[in-house]
């Protein structure tokens, strides 16, 4: 028996081997996602292009919807510190449950599917969700709800073109992960990628571009009105040390002037200058005798 189970063990896949590969391939997809997130693209204030969910989205064709969605919760779990709100998170769990559920039930193409989830249910969700939580505009409200779908897309695609690229090689030894090759999947995503790829790094660049000329006229702004600035900061600084000048002069000659002439100096100063509203006049021998008038 135990020469029949030996042979038996030689004979068949090793599937302690076969699970192990599967769980180290699932544990650097969720790294990968995570990563993604981490290191974003900044387009302009704030604005930031995620590749998280390629990563996340292969694991949902892979390993299926709850594993999916799992490390789908776990890369976007940055976007919390980097936005410092949580509905980022939700969003894209949201999408990446949405493409799992509906992929092995009618449609194999990642792509389709997560266009569809940013149609119906992404793009009114961040509407919803950002305009009832967060003090945005609706010029700030419709640039972040294409943003998302834009990139969610993006990432869709990457994801498939990837998918199908190594639709022939079963890395995890799981049944069931190859993909068909389909003359319309590859045309359809081919393309897309043909139109989206060019249209996207065109937009980066012309955003990028415009926001070094925002940021070059706001630093030749700045050094105008620090120049303004500076020269009024002068004046007053001038102005005021003038007045003090002439204050120190009725002060030094106490024995020619009277008290009431310069209670009336101080009056007159203390209108004409803020900055000298709390300045009172005090006799230095009722501080002596431990009082003030």
């Amino acid at each position: 028996m135990k020469a029949l189970h030996f042979k038996k063990w030689l004979l068949e896949p090793n599937q302690t081997l076969i699970h192990l590969k599967a769980r180290l391939l699932l544990v650097l997809l969720i790294a990968a996602g995570f990563t993604g997130n981490f290191f974003r693209f900044p387009i302009f204030f704030g604005v930031d292009f995620l590749f998280g969910s390629i990563a996340t989205l292969i694991i949902v064709r892979i390993y299926g919807v709850w594993w999916g969605t799992a490390a789908a919760f776990i890369a976007s779990s940055y976007t919390y510190f980097a936005w410092e709100h949580p509905f980022g998170i939700i969003i894209f769990t949201c999408e990446t449950l949405f493409v799992g559920m509906f992929l092995r039930r009618h449609n194999q193409n990642i792509l389709l599917l997560d266009g569809m989830f940013w149609l119906l249910v992404g793009m009114p969700m961040v509407v919803i969700i950002y305009s009832t939580f967060l003090p945005v505009d609706l010029t700030q409200l419709l640039l972040l709800m294409f943003k998302q779908s834009i990139n969610g897309i993006f990432n869709a695609l990457v994801a498939n073109l990837f998918i199908l690229g190594c639709s022939q090689q079963n890395w995890t030894g799981l049944q069931g992960v190859r993909t068909t090759l389909s003359l319309r999947n590859i045309l359809l995503n081919l393309l897309v990628a043909f139109v989206f790829f060019p249209s996207l790094t065109l937009m980066m660049m012309d955003s990028q571009q415009a926001v070094r000329e925002i940021e070059t006229r706001i630093q030749t702004n700045l050094q105008v009105l620090s120049v303004d600035m500076a020269a009024q900061v002068q004046q007053w600084y001038q102005q005021s040390l003038g007045s003090a000048k002439e204050l120190a002069k009725f002060v030094a000659d106490l024995e020619n002037t009277s008290a009431s002439k310069l209670q009336q100096n101080v009056e007159l100063l203390q209108r004409s200058l803020s900055q000298f509203q709390n300045m009172e006049v005090e006799d230095i021998r009722n501080w002596r005798d431990g009082r003030s008038i």
